[in-house]
């Protein structure tokens, strides 16, 4: 798979960033759902990623309102880790019981359905929806590699806040909650160590986590 550059997504996160202060250095009020029903967001979080060396990720989502207050919203993250060895010893020291993806390629697709409280104005929201992700890449455990791959069906809840600007930019702020309904089709050592069984234990138990919280960050515009 292709390795993307994370030239452009610098650039993204900056575009973002000025838009973000543009709108909050404007005054006047927050528009409204009805004249602007439709939404794109860039998720910093996961973009911002990409400044750590030998990572590059981006996520994105859009939405679009089919009722008052109810909207369709869908989104996607891809990541792309190939930690340098510094990088992969400072994770060790810092977590020495915790399997580090070193070479890892992961990307998540998610759907659903949100409802806002009042779209007219910065609005409190609760959304229901769904998931897929695949990983695929080696894991590093105590000096051990791992080849893992795995695919994930995850439902999900999520509520936070979203403001809108006069200039149509937004904010969001939430939080979401998955189940993981993970499949591990591979989680097998590179070659055999002392500790080779322990570590494809480890990425086993690590893929199959059950339950995924995560902090919903976005930036956008909404038309």
């Amino acid at each position: 798979m292709k390795r993307i550059h994370t030239t452009g997504l610098y650039a993204a996160c900056a575009l973002v960033f000025a838009l973000t202060q543009t709108a909050f250095g404007q005054a006047g009020a927050e528009v409204s759902a009805e004249r602007a029903p439709f939404a794109v967001e860039l998720k910093p979080l996961p973009t911002a990623m990409s400044f750590e060396q030998g990572v590059g990720a981006v996520g994105a989502s859009a939405e679009a309102f089919f009722a008052d207050k109810w909207a369709w919203f869908i989104g996607g993250a891809y990541t792309d880790m190939n930690l340098p060895n510094n990088l992969i010893q400072k994770g060790q020291n810092n977590n020495k019981n915790t399997p580090i993806p070193s070479d890892v390629i992961g990307y998540t697709y998610y759907t659903g359905a949100r409802y806002y409280t009042d779209p007219l104005l910065g609005s409190w929201y609760g959304d229901l929806g769904a998931g897929y992700a695949e990983q695929t890449g080696k894991w590093n455990y105590k000096g051990t590699l791992v080849d893992s791959r795995a695919v994930s069906v995850l439902p999900m809840v999520g509520a936070g806040y979203r403001w809108v600007f006069a200039n149509r930019v937004l904010v969001r702020l939430g939080a979401n909650v998955a189940y993981n309904n993970s499949k591990v089709d591979k989680a097998t050592a590179t070659e055999v160590t002392n500790n080779y069984q322990d570590a494809e234990n480890k990425v086993y138990d690590t893929l199959k986590t059950p339950v995924l919280a995560s902090l919903d960050l976005g930036l956008g515009y909404a038309f």
